[in-house]
């Protein structure tokens, strides 16, 4: 069995990008390190905006239509691409003429057993409202469902990475530059969360216009209430490998007979592409030591806090193998700082929480260790690649 913890790590597949052993003791581990040398340089990725087109063709004229990419019988691996689906208030249409078709179950969210939907329609039968109103016409798109996605571990580690593999796998646009503009992610969870990205997460925002410029949407946004999405192309479908949370242990077991470990290759394209959009520089590693520890914690009114950091700090700072301990709180950087904290940390040790999901951000060979909070005398170790 395996953890799909990020996107780039995983602590029980040896050719994951994480390699991980069992810890007694935090103080153990560290004078331990074995660590290789290494030196990576990014290349800025410059990030642009794209407007959509507003037009205003004949609805009566479209139809739609689909052809699954990946199927094996399974609906929690189907993954379909579909052509001219409108959405119009919340609800998205596949438009016919002549027999009505039957569309593939197509699952969106394992967890809680939600399917992509849409309204089979006649095109005869459009709404007046819907043909008077204006279109916003959408080159490709992305349909997830976004899960937990105002937590950051949640939205950072997994829903975006979901659009990213989506759209990569199965549309061919990867983040580059040549295409990144022309893609649009648009969420089909409903009900939803009112609250955006934008308001909730900005970074997480941030983020997303970095791998794709173009205005992502929910499909119940009020700003596009009154227009019809006319979306050329589209994927929806998780497909054989997953990278969302697993569950607790009466779901973990199934979720890992169901879905496989993401590709590693798309993990580290997903990981180098932020980076080089943030233009972020990795730590270089010495082998031989002493090394820089960097300490993460959270502020005490979030929970989860160390509360003897000092003592902590002091033990690290005794050991010959250290040369410096630097403490942060994710809480008040900003998300490149957070990128750069981590992007720069040659050992970084934390506690159990949302923050775990910047460890993909981490030096090839750095090394990270972290800690649940109950059970404070086991760790757990990585080594980043």
């Amino acid at each position: 069995m395996r953890d799909n913890l990020l996107p780039v790590a995983d602590s029980k597949t040896k050719n994951s990008f994480l390699r991980s052993a069992y810890c007694s003791h935090v103080m153990t581990l560290m004078v331990r390190l074995a660590l290789l040398s290494t030196a990576a340089t990014a290349i800025g990725l410059y990030c642009f905006q794209s407007d959509i087109l507003l037009s205003s063709p004949d609805l009566t004229q479209i139809t739609s239509s689909y052809m699954c990419v990946f199927d094996d019988g399974r609906p929690e691996h189907r993954v379909c691409k579909f052509h001219n689906l409108l959405i119009y208030e919340s609800t998205i249409h596949y438009i016919y003429s002549g027999p009505r078709p039957d569309l593939p179950v197509i699952m969106a969210n394992w967890h809680h057993d939600y399917y992509f939907q849409a309204v089979v329609t006649r095109v005869h039968e459009l709404t007046d409202a819907m043909k008077a109103a204006p279109v916003m016409r959408i080159k490709a798109a992305t349909l997830t469902w976004r899960q937990w996605h105002l937590n950051w571990y949640h939205g950072m580690g997994e829903s975006i990475f979901e659009i990213y593999s989506s759209a990569c796998t199965y549309l061919d646009y990867c983040g580059s530059q040549r295409n990144s503009s022309e893609l649009t992610p648009i969420f089909i969870e409903n009900p939803g969360d009112e609250k955006t990205w934008e308001e909730a997460l900005p970074p997480a925002a941030s983020a997303l216009k970095c791998l794709y410029p173009t205005q992502a949407w929910w499909i119940k946004d009020k700003a596009i209430q009154d227009k019809v999405l006319l979306v050329e192309t589209a994927v929806a479908g998780i497909g054989p490998f997953n990278r969302k949370w697993k569950g607790f242990e009466d779901k973990g077991a199934e979720f890992h007979s169901v879905y496989e470990p993401v590709p590693e290759w798309l993990s580290h394209r997903y990981r180098d592409l932020l980076v080089q959009c943030y233009d972020v520089k990795w730590a270089a590693i010495r082998a031989e030591g002493p090394y820089e520890v960097t300490l993460v914690n959270r502020q005490y009114h979030k929970g989860r806090s160390m509360v003897n950091t000092a003592a902590v700090i002091a033990s690290m700072k005794a050991m010959e193998q250290v040369s410096s301990v630097k403490l942060v709180y994710m809480e008040v950087l900003t998300f490149r700082q957070q990128l750069e904290a981590y992007a720069k940390a040659q050992v970084l040790v934390m506690g159990h929480g949302a923050a775990f999901a910047n460890i993909m951000f981490m030096a090839p060979v750095s090394f990270c260790l972290w800690t649940g909070v109950d059970e404070v005398e086991e760790a757990e170790a990585a080594c980043c690649m």
